[in-house]
This record gives structure tokens, sequence and C-alpha cells, in this order.
């Protein structure tokens, strides 16, 4: 590829990009070498020659796995559940106060 040649971003990339979202450089570090091992043992390469498609193909895979379930676990420690107050009387609902609202209860 020359230089001059503009770069259009390939899985790997989107992929890379996703775990520096959700994890930083250490979470790309860390699923980069995890994704590599299960690659290796779903499809044994030494790394000499041309990368086999089969190997990579093992490698997106498993590199996306890993960054989905990151995301999924961020999702679901960010779930906030709040109460259910439909069953709830209009006056007690006004004196409950929202999780947001950070400011005293105006006296009426």
């Amino acid at each position: 590829m020359d230089i001059s040649e503009p770069y259009e971003p390939d899985l790997q990339d989107e992929l890379i990009g996703d775990a520096m979202a959700v994890g930083g450089r250490q979470f790309v570090d860390e699923v980069t070498f995890e994704a590599t091992a299960l690659a290796e043992q779903t499809c044994p390469w030494d790394g000499r020659g041309d990368e086999p498609e089969a190997y990579r193909s093992a490698w997106l895979a498993h590199l996306g796995q890993l960054v989905a379930a990151r995301r999924a676990a961020l999702v679901r420690s960010s779930a906030t559940s709040y109460p259910d107050t439909s069953d709830v009387s209009p006056a007690a609902a006004e004196q409950q106060q929202s999780p947001v609202d950070l400011d005293p209860p105006i006296e009426k």
C-alpha cells in the first residue's frame, strides 16, 4: 500500500476502536492477547508465512465476542432500576424524589 493512498478501516480497526472505547489501552492489550490465544486453539498457526484466512477469521470473531461481552457487562452495571410507582397514590408520588433530582423538595 502506497502511503499516498487513502486508508480504509477494516473490521479489525473497528473492533480495536470499540475495545478502546469500552476499556482503554489496557483492555485492548488484554483482548488482543486473549483473542490470539483463542485463535491459536481454533486454527493453529506458527506465525510464519501469510496469515491463514481461517486464523484471521477466528481472531476477529474472538475479538468481537470479547468486546461485546465487555460492553454488555458495562451496560448491565450501569443500568439503574427505578421503583415501580404505579401503585403509589398521587400524594405519595409527589413526596418521592427522583434519584437525579439533587435539589431538596420545595415546601408548599
